[in-house]
């Protein structure tokens, strides 16, 4: 059995209660509950884990179930393994979950069902146990320096990396989707990966993540603006 998970807590320093900050009419997590339904369309159930009572009342009233989480995993120690290890202890029943943080609220149903298609077509060894969702890196974080004591300092084989078209093509998590499987759960590291996990690619919009006031300004912008609806 699969379930969709979406982690809300109830505290955020960057923006207060950010999970619940207006954003084109629509509160922030509501984005994501919404498209986590229609990408679920009944075949499973849609959690939101928080040990925000207010946001498990929204969670609820938004066709998604709530899911207690103990307040112990609520605090900036808490890791999301931690959370997912939580919410499977709670489903014995569950067999893997489809993670979706809230703060990146343009991703769609559609790359949701991608990214399970993916998943669950595997490979001629076996299924996959784990996805992540990355995008592209578009800086050049070979050809970096440091500055220690006023001073840019690098290794010289940095050189190397220097043209563009020398620098190889990087990724980073998105935290748009993620795909677990409890079975490997212990094997993630705290971002939620490992050597078997499968990447799905996102682009353009869909991969904004809000953390800070200028991102929820500019995902403002984006929605004003007709791009994303």
């Amino acid at each position: 059995m699969r379930h969709f998970l979406i982690p809300a807590r109830g505290g955020s320093k960057g923006i207060v209660d950010k999970n619940l900050v207006d954003l084109g009419g629509h509160l922030l997590i509501q984005w994501t509950i919404e498209a986590a339904l229609e990408a679920s369309a009944g075949r499973c159930s849609v959690y939101v884990t928080s040990e925000d009572q207010k946001i498990l009342d929204i969670a609820d009233g938004l066709g998604a179930t709530p899911h207690v989480r103990p307040a112990y995993l609520s605090d900036d120690y808490a890791t999301m393994k931690d959370v997912v290890r939580d919410f499977f202890k709670g489903h014995p029943s569950c067999k893997d979950v489809v993670l979706l943080y809230p703060t990146v609220p343009f991703r769609t149903s559609g790359n949701i069902q991608r990214a399970e298609m993916l998943y669950d077509n595997g490979t001629m060894d076996g299924p996959y146990r784990s996805l992540m969702s990355v995008q592209e890196y578009r800086g050049r974080p070979f050809g970096g320096v440091q500055i220690i004591d006023g001073k840019i300092v690098y290794p010289e084989e940095a050189g190397a990396y220097y043209r563009k078209q020398d620098t190889p093509t990087l990724y980073y998590a998105n935290g748009a989707i993620f795909i677990i499987d409890r079975d490997i759960v212990d094997q993630l590291n705290t971002q939620l990966f490992c050597k078997e996990t499968v990447p799905y690619v996102m682009y353009g919009l869909e991969n904004l993540d809000i953390d800070l006031p200028w991102e929820m300004e500019l995902a403002r912008a984006v929605v004003n603006s007709g791009l994303i609806r």
